[in-house]
């Protein structure tokens, strides 16, 4: 994760390659999920969507937020024998 800072001095030409960057490596990821053997996206609720939204700008920070506040406390688990996958 890069700062902010440093995210507001990239020119849209580098926001273009980090993105593409970003998207090559959940690729890789996807592909290193499908070729394990035990791989099943059905039962590990694997999936992949786009939604638009229509957000103003406070109603994006409080999805952000939310966001964050769900996925933050989960950063920290690791494997384990009873089942815990990635996602």
């Amino acid at each position: 994760m890069i700062g902010s800072e440093a995210v507001h001095s990239l020119t849209p030409e580098d926001h273009r390659r980090a993105f593409a960057t970003a998207m090559t490596a959940l690729l890789a990821e996807f592909n290193a999920y499908l070729d394990r053997e035990q791989a099943d996206p059905v039962a590990d609720q694997v999936g992949y969507r786009q939604h638009a939204l229509w957000l103003s700008p406070a109603e994006l920070d409080e999805l952000i937020g939310e966001l964050r506040a769900a996925i933050v406390p989960r950063l920290a688990n690791r494997p384990s024998p009873s089942g815990r996958s990635t996602c």
